[in-house]
């Protein structure tokens, strides 16, 4: 809603804006450009809103309706339609969500006029009250409503078989339709009024809570009473902002005259309320939005629903119990944040200053730029581009990455261009010299060659699972030094099943490795060795090595060694040499 009201704007150009108070209440930021195109973002909530301030009155169909037939008795409009002209009521209708398959009868029927509105609810009712169905019926009252047409008149008939008369059909006006014909205009209520410098608040949690309660809130009083009221003073203002241009109307000259007329008196009860604490707390989470993704990776795409969790955005929308961080809250911030849907779930990343514009960099450098970024959302996934690169980043990728190797592409009809790497761009060119001390592990440990070391390695499902893995990580990275750790901890367990099996012929080689997996005394001195080997800047932070145990750790692998010999029925080995 808000894009399509940013788009319509800019098609007009910029709108003057003066010192005067109306000016507190511009919607739109300065344009700028995006994708070629002029928006208006971002887009806070205005620092004040327009609410009515007259009577509201709440009553059921049960009640008496004295009253407020009293209000739409025609004898009290006559200074409005003294001159020639049809009274004007503005109306409205809600009821509970529709969900699934559910249809909801109308719960509730809002009609308003100059100084009140009527909240008649209609719960458990089958049939108008006839005050209502004569002021539906009559072709000289105007009924200003929106999207009428849509849903409503449907729902009037399945919930109390009313079905509009042939010759009361042209009394309804609806500004939905106006709107659309008189061009550039929005489409939502809420985006029509702002276009006509109207700001109403309508809260989406408001406009979809469940109507059918046994008692509206004062938000929901506020809210139906405020549609209502101001469709009537939008009907007139619409009309006007068509210019020249031919509607489908009757009488349209006397309709505005009319409408003039009924606007003056409603200023009395049209408030301007103070928003400042919205519009301030939207720029606040906007830019806890904006940290958090930079903390994230900034142009990497990240699960919306993943910043809730930060810390400052958790807060804010704990303070602020208005805030939603939804995908009307990333439309209303297009000029920072992209989104997108893929997988089912809504993901944004941070807007890049190049999105939209042609790359300036040589082709190796951009080809190492997206490579790299592709590589931190992960390596050996399918990863969308347009996810993280504007279009005319990815229809460049897409050419450069045809013949390289190390990186797969497909089309998805959803996604479009897919990029998967089976490589990391930064990993380690040569994984021999990674491998080489998990060998030297093997032959000291062992005695065996390095032929033979290296066939084990090759052999052994696990330790191909951590080679394998190796180019996955950059070159120096945590993620590869723990692989690193986790291959030589494999070597030394092959090495020690070797040495096993040569006390214990009689056991299968593979039985001894199966029992050196599970045995919880062998594994832990094997981590206290592998502890002793590990770099201090390269531990994972958190862990903390007990200092109970003061044992040598060559000392520790060989007593768990002995255990299981035992129990395999062999003896232990006769030398166990070790390389810290």
């Amino acid at each position: 809603v808000f894009l399509n009201l940013c788009l319509a704007m800019a098609e007009e150009g910029p709108r003057p804006t003066d010192d005067s108070s109306e000016s507190d209440c511009e919607v739109l930021a300065p344009a700028s450009r995006v994708k070629g195109r002029r928006i208006r973002v971002p887009l806070p909530p205005p620092k004040k809103i327009h609410r009515f301030r007259g009577r509201i009155i709440q009553l059921h169909v049960d009640d008496d309706q004295e009253e407020a037939a009293s209000i739409f008795a025609k004898a009290r409009h006559q200074e409005f339609i003294a001159d020639g002209g049809a009274m004007q009521v503005g109306l409205d209708l809600e009821w509970k969500p529709d969900r699934g398959c559910a249809d909801n009868p109308v719960a509730l029927i809002q009609l308003a006029t100059f100084d009140a509105t009527v909240l008649l609810r209609t719960t458990e009712a089958t049939a108008l009250p006839a005050w209502v169905v004569n002021l539906f019926n009559d072709p000289e009252i105007c009924k200003v409503v929106f999207d009428f047409d849509f849903a409503d008149r449907s729902k009037l008939r399945r919930s109390f078989g009313w079905d509009m008369p042939e010759n009361a059909a042209s009394s309804f006006i609806d500004i939905a339709a106006l709107a659309k014909q008189v061009g550039g205009m929005p489409r939502s209520m809420k985006a029509v009024a702002a276009h006509l410098e109207i700001f109403m608040e309508k809260e989406r949690t408001v406009g979809c809570s469940n109507w059918a309660a046994p008692k509206l809130t004062p938000e929901q009083a506020q809210y139906a009473a405020d549609d209502a009221f101001y469709s009537l003073m939008l009907g007139g203002l619409t009309v006007e902002a068509a210019g020249d241009k031919e509607l489908a109307i009757s009488n349209r000259e006397q309709f505005v005259a009319v409408a003039k007329k009924y606007r003056a008196a409603m200023a009395a009860h049209n408030a301007l309320i103070d928003n400042s604490d919205k519009y301030d707390a939207f720029f606040a989470l906007r830019t806890a939005v904006i940290d958090a993704l930079k903390e994230m990776g900034g142009y990497v795409a990240t699960k919306a629903n993943k910043l809730g969790g930060c810390r400052e955005v958790k807060r804010l929308l704990k303070t602020f119990n208005f805030l939603r961080l939804n995908r009307q809250f990333f439309a209303r911030n297009e000029d920072a944040i992209v989104t997108f849907i893929t997988a089912g779930e809504l993901h944004v990343r941070l807007r890049q200053e190049a999105d939209g514009e042609a790359e300036e960099q040589d082709d190796t450098a951009f080809l190492q730029r997206c490579l790299a970024t592709v590589a931190r959302v992960g390596v050996g996934e399918w990863v969308p581009a347009k996810a993280h690169f504007p279009s005319a980043q990815s229809s460049r990728l897409e050419k450069l990455v045809a013949d390289l190797p190390h990186v797969e592409t497909a089309w998805s009809g959803d996604e479009g261009i897919m990029l998967k790497l089976d490589r990391h761009p930064e990993a380690t060119e040569s994984q021999e010299a990674l491998l080489a001390p998990a060998v030297d592990l093997v032959v000291s440990g062992s005695g065996c060659s390095r032929e033979e070391a290296r066939r084990m390695l090759d052999e052994d499902e696990k330790a191909q699972a951590a080679i394998s893995g190796l180019g996955r990580h950059a070159a120096g990275s945590m993620g590869e030094a723990q692989l690193v750790r986790s291959l030589n901890a494999r070597a030394r367990l092959l090495a020690d099943a070797s040495n096993l099996h040569k006390s214990a012929a009689s056991v299968a080689l593979a039985d001894i490795v199966a029992a050196l997996e599970v045995d919880k005394g062998y594994k832990a001195a094997l981590n206290r060795v592998i502890a002793s080997t590990v770099d201090p800047a390269q531990k994972p932070r958190g862990r903390k090595q007990s200092s109970k145990v003061t044992q040598n750790p060559a000392d520790l692998v060989a007593g768990a060694l002995a255990a299981v010999a035992k129990r395999l029925g062999g003896e232990p080995p006769a030398k166990l040499a070790r390389t810290e």
